[in-house]
């Protein structure tokens, strides 16, 4: 599948992953651009959760993909909780691994 439509979003991805580390980066891309969603999960340091309000925006303004990030870590596998809820929302997801220091490059699975 080919994600480069997603590629001119790389920077801020980055960006965004760094600033939120150590907690986990939610990041929603619609027709508006990419930009920072709240992550109200219970542990954000180890998971995501958006509230129903920024989804709910997101898929009024055209949602075309989520991205997160795996704090403490440059790897990009994403868990069984992404697979199922890239299948729940069923846009393509995003996937970045950050140490504090660096990022790795984006892992994009999912429908187009």
């Amino acid at each position: 599948m080919e994600y480069i439509q997603f590629e001119k979003y790389n920077q801020v991805i980055k960006q965004l992953a760094l600033r939120e580390y150590p907690k986990e980066a939610l990041i929603f891309i619609t027709d508006e651009g990419a930009y920072l969603v709240d992550n109200i999960a219970l542990n954000p340091l180890t998971s995501f959760a958006a509230n129903i309000r920024d989804t709910l925006y997101a898929l009024r303004h055209g949602l075309k993909a989520v991205v997160h990030s795996h704090p403490g870590t440059l790897e990009t596998k994403p868990s069984q909780a992404d697979l199922q809820t890239q299948v729940n929302f069923r846009v393509p997801f995003g996937l970045v691994g950050t140490d504090g220091q660096d990022v790795s490059t984006v892992f994009w699975w999912g429908a187009q």
